[in-house]
């Protein structure tokens, strides 16, 4: 019997229903519109048009990491596992032991306030169970909802997802404890407004929490970063869409988000996502 299903009976045991949470309502009047910004952002860049960042804490520091982005209005995707290969086995295939060990790291941390007022926007699990050259072998949908399964029995009420593209994701459904999905465009994925199309159709039939991503930096055929046209072209499209919860980046690059054509297309993206109003991150 696998890991994933030994851990059924403790999560019933310690009350986890298998509900998906409902996702908190952000209490900063200051701060209205779907969450936007790249992952590692600098605290000094919390500020319009960046409303959402992806934080990876150490135990130690993850509450006063919290605080400063509460303070700024800032909504959080937080990765608690950390770097991939600290979860990885012997032959680089993916551990739910070791990815719940390194979770278990911040138990009796008190995050609930920050996930009840919003700060905490969702929990990143890992990233692209899909890519069997990233674990020597795809990630089980079982290992995928064990994962999430336990992120609630630690923290109920926060959200749970990894970077998916639906279309994997449907072999698992339906999904009890998964929350989200964060669905990357890059060039190589093919035409912009095919793949969106195909993205919502099938997170209709899921009912999955949506996070756009870009992938900014390498999104260009793996290899060069998105131009200044291509971010203010897709990225206001996909904040625009009401299906969205958070609209994230892949990633913060100073040199590159010091550019003046970047900080424009990224003023006008931030202001489409500023004038709508986000979807829930979990159903």
């Amino acid at each position: 019997m696998g890991l994933a299903l030994l851990l059924l009976p403790l999560l019933l045991a310690t009350g986890f229903t298998g509900q998906r949470p409902q996702t908190a309502a952000f209490t900063n009047p200051s701060v209205r519109g779907l969450p936007f910004g790249p992952a590692k952002l600098p605290s000094s860049l919390y500020r319009f048009p960046y409303t959402s960042t992806g934080l990876q804490p150490e135990p130690e520091e993850v509450i006063s990491e919290l605080d400063e982005a509460r303070a700024a209005g800032m909504r959080v995707l937080i990765n608690l596992a950390g770097d991939e290969d600290t979860f990885k086995d012997a032959d680089g295939r993916f551990s739910l032991a070791l990815w719940i060990q390194r979770v278990d790291r911040f138990q009796g941390i008190d995050l609930d306030s920050y996930v009840a007022d919003g700060t905490l926007a969702g929990h990143f699990l890992f990233d692209e169970p899909f890519n069997a050259n990233r674990w020597n072998g795809q990630v089980s949908y079982a290992d995928i909802e064990a994962t999430a399964a336990h992120s609630h029995q630690l923290w109920p009420s926060l959200p749970a997802g990894v970077t998916s593209n639906f279309g994997f994701l449907a072999g698992g459904a339906p999904w009890h404890s998964l929350d989200f999905a964060i669905v990357q465009y890059a060039t190589w994925r093919g035409d912009f407004n095919e793949w969106m199309a195909d993205q919502l159709e099938l997170r209709g039939q899921l009912n999955l929490g949506l996070v756009w991503s870009m992938n900014i930096v390498e999104g260009n055929d793996n290899e060069t970063r998105m131009t200044a046209q291509q971010i203010r072209t897709w990225g206001a499209a996909l904040a625009a869409v009401p299906e969205a919860c958070l609209l994230t980046l892949t990633q913060y690059n100073a040199d590159m988000f010091s550019q003046a054509d970047i900080i424009h297309a990224m003023r006008r993206v931030g202001k489409v996502a500023r004038d709508r109003n986000p979807a829930p991150c979990a159903y």
